[in-house]
């Protein structure tokens, strides 16, 4: 099966490395509201909390000790996945890890970690039958442009956070539309 961010990886790859974290996580986002709905859910709350949490980070180029933790309960999540949430809380793994590397790359040469783990968690979403492959790439490679235009505008540079700027210009995040047959 091809990785619907086949067309982006480089791209993903010459971003800030708090923008690459972002990309991952937008998508997921994208995914676990479509997946959960609006219902209230426990499980629904930790993978959001998570997600609020990398988006944050990626804001501010910086991870504190109880972000560090709400990102390795984020990890756990996988363990107790079922079936039909196997995809996405694979694809809340490899975020928090996108987010743990960009935190760790500011001390130690693991650049590529970070848009490794934020393309893993992108293709996790794949296998999950009921979302568009191609709504993912096109949402993908929006994500990427208004990224890198922003991302140059405010001279980004490869190690900082995006700061707000960045992230107000891009657009709200909404459900990958869903094919429930």
């Amino acid at each position: 099966m091809a990785r619907i961010f086949e067309p982006v990886d480089q791209q993903i790859r010459e971003l800030p490395l708090w923008a690459e974290n972002l990309v991952a996580a937008r998508m997921v986002r994208r995914a676990a509201l479509a997946h959960f709905g609006e219902a209230a859910n426990p499980l629904r709350e930790k993978v959001m909390a998570a997600l609020d949490t990398m988006e944050e980070c990626s804001r501010t180029g910086q991870l504190t000790g109880a972000q560090k933790a709400e990102l390795e309960a984020a990890y756990r999540l996988r363990d107790t996945a079922q079936r039909n949430e196997e995809p996405l809380l694979g694809a809340i793994y490899y975020a928090a890890d996108s987010t743990l590397a960009a935190d760790a790359a500011q001390d130690f040469p693991i650049d590529g970690t970070v848009a490794m783990s934020a393309l893993r968690a992108i293709d996790s979403l794949q296998t999950d039958r009921r979302f568009s492959a191609l709504q993912m790439r096109v949402l993908l490679a929006s994500d990427v442009d208004l990224l890198r235009f922003s991302c140059q505008m405010d001279a980004a540079h490869r190690y900082s956070g995006l700061g707000a700027d960045v992230v107000n210009n891009l657009p709200p995040i909404h459900p990958l539309t869903c094919d429930h047959r």
